[in-house]
């Protein structure tokens, strides 16, 4: 029985910690995984935050304002407060998220390098050769930048 070293690139997320309690749910003790948080120098990192999450945080503040616009506005409206309160909350969030997306994606572009961000951990899972593909799966399946698998020693 082949042991062999997996390595994988990741940046720091949720989806990280579900690769690696997925893989001790699979049988591969906590003892045989490590995660390498890599150095970074603080003037070159890039502050751009989770723009998903970013951009839903924002879109429902946008939301809420625009809802209470709205229903203001509905009393004197022909439709009342409560219709034009659920349209302008629907159009808030559209607006917000779609807005702080679109920035968000401009400043990405402008501050990716031509090789893009580095990964923010390295994982290393020591497995036997058989249990080899499941963990390929599951950290392909969470999020894993790259993988490399080389003969343990």
């Amino acid at each position: 029985m082949m042991r062999l070293l997996v390595v994988g690139l990741f940046n720091y997320s949720t989806e990280l910690e579900q690769a690696l309690s997925m893989l001790e749910s699979k049988g591969i003790d906590r003892s045989r995984m490590m995660a390498v948080p890599m150095e970074t120098d603080a003037s070159k990192q890039l502050v751009i935050g989770e723009s998903r999450e970013l951009s839903f945080d924002v879109a429902l503040a946008c939301a809420t304002a625009c809802g209470v616009i709205g229903i203001s506005i509905g009393f004197v409206l022909s439709w009342g407060p409560i219709i034009w309160g659920l349209i302008s909350t629907l159009a808030g969030f559209v607006v917000g998220y779609s807005i702080t997306r679109l920035i968000s994606v401009r400043q990405r572009s402008q501050h990716t390098s031509k090789r893009g961000t580095l990964p923010d951990l390295v994982v290393l899972i020591r497995c036997e050769e058989e249990r080899l593909e499941q963990v390929r799966m599951i950290l392909q399946r969470y999020g894993a930048w790259k993988l490399g698998i080389m003969n343990s020693p």
